[in-house]
């Protein structure tokens, strides 16, 4: 996968749309809306906790305009994130560019590829958490060109953050 220019979030309060000022600290949720993942930001006096829907969340600070630089989310909403996209039909694509992202992050670590039990012609990447914990079977996309980049757009609008 390659590396791509970070887009700068839109500092708002999903809540309240107010701009969040620079050193505010915020919170950063991953929600399952439907088929979808989308990522809200909320002001600290608008944050009332994780809803249902809530795959992953975090605490984080807006950053002055000189010492402004981008991060993934916490590794644990990463892995929660894959293996939400990996329990819904046709996010394939986006789990599998998600899995190579972990795999250079050192998030995941390969056990090895194989055909799925399940289809022969289906190729898989076998994976696991870098502490052992979790075991993910991702079946391997074939992704054209136009395609890596809208889920690229997504993956970066829904795991990055500035701090």
């Amino acid at each position: 996968m390659q590396e791509y220019a970070i887009q700068k979030s839109s500092r708002r309060c999903y809540d309240s749309d107010r701009i969040l000022a620079p050193g505010e600290r915020y919170y950063s949720a991953i929600i399952q809306k439907g088929s979808e993942l989308v990522r809200r930001d909320y002001s600290a006096e608008k944050w009332s906790g994780p809803t249902a829907e809530t795959i992953g969340w975090w605490v984080a600070k807006v950053p002055d305009k000189k010492t402004a630089k981008t991060k993934l989310a916490p590794a644990q909403v990463l892995l929660d994130t894959l293996q939400s996209f990996l329990e819904t039909p046709g996010k394939d694509p986006i789990a599998y560019l998600l899995a190579i992202l972990l795999l250079r992050k050192k998030i995941l670590v390969s056990q090895d590829a194989h055909d799925s039990s399940e289809n022969a012609n289906l190729a898989t990447l076998d994976l696991s958490s870098a502490s052992g914990d979790q075991h993910f079977v991702i079946p391997i996309a074939e992704i054209s060109v136009s395609e890596t980049e809208s889920i690229q757009a997504e993956l970066l609008e829904l795991l990055y953050t500035e701090d």
